[in-house]
């Protein structure tokens, strides 16, 4: 393993599991109810160092444990730290505890490499286990996650390496900040960061469909998430707010995505990052 596994685009009934191999292997991912109790297993016999399940089918608001490897190898899992849970049904109302962190990828213009970010990781786990043992529900990065051109090899020792910890059994939901667009695009969906994410634009997990991976929305419990791009995508409000508002005839596409978005959820809350 030189990345991951990691949790993308959680809902109700599935979850993507992700990792990287410094090798070409096929893919192999095992879940179940308990470690030592990995009743089902999913299996891609194409060679590839990028492996991406999409495990669907599954019950909402419950703890999957897993593991991932190659039909030959087990590379990590079947153990208490790398499990996934479930979203609730949307519209549920309960407690829910987000964890949120911005500019992580600062970490790697310091002296002893990415330390603090560690550091920061750990005071989390630290705090959750002197709360009760209650991790966060979800994780929401907010931009500039790989400092300073956010290059693939930023990414994996900025925020793979550092927070593997967590983001093996804590769903991420990440967007970009200006240092992201040093080697990645918006406008095509291109580059690490784009690379590294699996994210809806089909409104896969609730919310409008937006079409690309640059902007999107999710639900969890009842809670409405709209994710933006600050940077590299338009920001083009109408020209004139007072008489044309939401949407915009003169309003950029993310924009007017957002007006619709934000105007099709019955959700309690809404979240924007």
């Amino acid at each position: 393993l030189t990345r991951g596994p990691y949790l993308q685009m959680g809902t109700p009934r599935s979850m993507v599991v992700r990792w990287r191999t410094n090798s070409y292997t096929t893919t192999r991912l095992a879940y179940g109810s308990a470690p030592g109790g990995l009743s089902t297993t999913l299996n891609d016999g194409t060679l590839k160092t990028e492996h991406e399940v999409l495990v669907s089918g599954l019950s909402a608001a419950t703890k999957y444990y897993y593991e991932v490897g190659s039909a030959s190898t087990t590379l990590a899992g079947n153990d208490t730290a790398h499990y996934f849970n479930t979203s609730p049904p949307a519209g549920t109302q309960r407690r829910t505890r987000i964890w949120v962190i911005g500019d992580s990828g600062a970490c790697a213009e310091s002296a002893d490499g990415c330390t603090e970010g560690g550091l920061v990781m750990n005071q989390y786990l630290n705090w959750v286990s002197s709360n009760g043992g209650n991790p966060a529900d979800l994780l929401l990065i907010l931009g500039d996650n790989a400092y300073t051109t956010g290059t693939d090899a930023q990414y994996t020792t900025g925020l793979f390496e550092v927070f593997g910890d967590v983001l093996r059994n804590h769903v991420l939901w990440p967007v970009p900040g200006n240092h992201e667009f040093g080697a990645s695009d918006s406008p095509t969906q291109s580059g690490p960061y784009y690379d590294a994410f699996t994210l809806p634009t089909a409104a896969e997990s609730g919310g409008i469909a937006s079409g690309t991976e640059a902007y999107y929305s999710f639900d969890f419990a009842n809670i409405h998430f709209a994710a933006l791009d600050s940077h590299d995508t338009s920001r083009l409000a109408p020209a004139n707010p007072d008489t044309n508002i939401c949407p915009g005839d003169s309003g950029g596409a993310m924009y007017n995505w957002l007006c619709n978005d934000l105007a099709g959820t019955s959700q309690d809350w809404i979240f924007t990052f």
